[in-house]
């Protein structure tokens, strides 16, 4: 069992990355077989994460984004108990942060989203090719935090989230396709 998170970065390659614990089963716990005749043909090549391959939109506004980085945070701790000993998964709570260039306030205004903690929705559509594409849907997202920088003269900000549920939906959605 374990957690994962998501990391689009722009000018690198999108990534999954997975934090998992597992217990070796008492009976033959180490095997020196070797796997053999992998196949990895119908594997697709990455993508990097850029302005032709990627689109964000946050509450309907296409956001100039640098990254947008997701933890699921699930819960995972070892139960080692008097007649049971397992992998026990908690509850999860997924948060991030995305760094954009800061819109003026006429265009979009983040500030008052993080003021009146709306929640709202997260597009993101990653790959151009069939077979190669990953989207990633959040209906119900909520900007907890906005911490402001500077790159290359340009004012960004970092946007710190949660994903929530929300009435029907579930808090986060991956679809490949």
């Amino acid at each position: 069992r374990g957690t994962f998170g998501l990391d689009f970065t722009a000018g690198a390659v999108p990534f999954l990355n997975f934090d998992m614990m597992g217990l070796i089963p008492a009976a033959t716990p180490f095997s020196t077989n070797t796997p053999t005749g992998a196949d990895f043909t119908r594997w697709k090549a990455p993508v990097e994460v850029n302005v032709v391959n990627t689109a964000l939109t946050l509450d309907g506004f296409a956001a100039i984004t640098r990254s947008i980085k997701l933890s699921a945070n699930v819960g995972i701790t070892l139960r080692n108990l008097i007649g049971s000993r397992y992998v026990n998964r908690g509850n999860h709570a997924m948060t991030g942060q995305i760094v954009i260039e800061t819109p003026a306030l006429a265009t979009k205004d983040y500030m008052a989203t993080l003021r009146t903690s709306a929640l709202v929705a997260l597009s993101l559509i990653h790959g151009t090719a069939t077979g190669n594409v990953v989207e990633l849907a959040v209906a119900a997202l909520q900007i907890t935090d906005i911490t402001e920088s500077e790159e290359d003269d340009k004012q960004m900000w970092a946007l710190d989230v949660a994903c929530t549920v929300n009435v029907g939906s579930d808090d986060f959605t991956i679809i490949s396709r």
